[in-house]
């Protein structure tokens, strides 16, 4: 996998021109805003071979300066903010890089190792939920838990469809066919485990099973209120209740996929 720069590489994949089009085509457009989704759009259609969604998105998140609360604690820490918020360019494009990941990785489940999917979900939750919303943008943190949403819904799908009971089913595949499609990224996948587990302001919480899931959303919606009932006055702590909203943004996403209301045609499999 490349080493340079995955943000100035997408940045310059949008800024290039674009391919031949016929000298009649009606639909040619020369409007650089148009012309950046498309090459979003042909990018995200190939199955972004690179990872630059995901290359970009690890990128830009660690310009942040807040070092992550650990989400998993039962009492809330404090966050430090020692940067500036995301400037709108970089935020537009963690958006952009975001859907681009969830249709990408959908689309080509099988073809991820079980720990880069787990990893790049849980690390997603723990996008959408640390902070205050000053240093990532909600429109991207929100986008960050609907994308987690649908790699939970998706992993449930396989483990179904496999008459499994975890998320890290790989949807029957036998281990010939497994070895086969795995060869060609795992190195790459294994890499960017890494980087995620090492991330420098944003560490991934490992979420193992469903029922730690939805525990872990129990537990962060009900601390503004445990520490309000204390004394501690949380409902003042802009960070616990800013995570506490975020935990039931998780699960309103949730609830739409498993409700069907999101496109389930997106899963790449029959409708639900």
């Amino acid at each position: 996998m490349a080493t340079s720069s995955a943000t100035d590489e997408l940045r310059a994949l949008l800024s290039a021109p674009p391919p031949p089009t016929p000298p009649n085509d009606a639909a040619a457009t020369t409007d650089p805003r148009q012309l950046a989704f498309l090459a979003l759009q042909r990018l995200r259609d190939g199955g972004d071979p690179q990872f630059l969604f995901l290359r970009t998105l690890i990128e830009l998140t660690a310009k942040s300066g807040v070092s992550s609360s650990d989400i998993n604690t039962s009492t809330p820490t404090s966050t430090t903010t020692t940067a500036t918020a995301m400037n709108a360019s970089d935020e537009e494009l963690c958006f952009h890089c975001v859907g681009g990941l969830r249709y990408v990785m959908l689309h080509k489940w099988l073809t991820y190792a079980a720990d880069f999917r787990d990893t790049t979900r849980d690390w997603l939750v723990t996008l959408g939920l640390c902070g205050d919303g000053r240093v990532i943008p909600r429109t991207v943190a929100n986008a960050c838990l609907g994308c987690a949403a649908s790699l939970w819904k998706r992993g449930w799908l396989s483990s179904s469809n496999n008459g499994a009971s975890g998320s890290n089913s790989d949807g029957g595949v036998s281990g010939e066919q497994k070895g086969a499609v795995m060869v060609e990224n795992a190195e790459a996948q294994a890499h960017l485990v890494g980087m995620m587990m090492s991330h420098a302001q944003h560490r991934p919480s490992r979420v193992a099973s469903q029922g730690e899931l939805f525990q872990l959303a129990e537990s962060l919606m009900s601390r503004p209120f445990a520490s309000a009932a204390g004394g501690g006055g949380a409902f003042n702590d802009t960070s616990t209740v800013y995570t506490a909203t975020q935990a039931s943004a998780l699960l309103i996403n949730l609830l739409g996929e498993i409700g069907g209301t999101s496109n389930s045609g997106a899963y790449n499999l029959p409708l639900e």
